[in-house]
């Protein structure tokens, strides 16, 4: 009798960490995908930097908008994830200088989105530390570096907003 429950636990055991090292390597390319290179605030780019050179650093084949705003581009994550990027900067900054970061990222499931907020929140953690809120709204207030992001649920809980902006 020990033994069939000896046997059936590591089976259980067995298949729980193999779901979990799946989900793992998704929430891994998906957050690569998301933050690109691991540099500056998000995806190589810090405030000041004019959009000239992010342009530089991302695909420009996504660029779906260049005007007086800022950027736009539209890439898609995985066959159920998309993320809209937009690098904004200051109406009257004759620099093109950028000032804020928003990433809208959608995706097809409500299961998928809260397993990707779980991802960032945690790749956020790694890099700035605990956040403040609650689950579906948190934010990172970065005194020190003049930072603050935000990453929240929408509405409709198939999409995640997450910014950044100078305080």
């Amino acid at each position: 009798m020990k033994i069939i429950h000896l046997s059936k636990w590591l089976i259980y055991t067995g298949l729980l960490c193999i779901l979990s090292c799946n989900s793992s390597e998704k929430d891994t390319f998906i957050i690569d995908k998301i933050f690109g290179k691991n540099e500056g605030v998000f995806r190589g780019v810090s405030f000041g930097m004019n959009l000239n050179e992010i342009k530089k650093n991302e695909d420009s084949s996504k660029l779906v908008y260049d005007d007086e705003n800022g950027l736009v581009y539209e890439l898609n994550l995985d066959n159920d994830t998309q993320m809209e990027l937009n690098y904004f900067k200051q109406s009257s900054d004759t620099t093109n200088t950028l000032v804020s970061i928003s990433a809208n990222i959608t995706s097809n499931s409500e299961k998928s989105q809260i397993e990707i907020f779980k991802a960032i929140e945690l790749h956020i953690n790694k890099k700035y530390g605990v956040s403040d809120g609650t689950f579906g709204n948190l934010e990172w207030q970065l005194p020190d570096s003049k930072l603050h992001i935000n990453l929240k649920i929408q509405n409709n809980k198939l999409g995640i907003l997450l910014s950044f902006s100078q305080i």
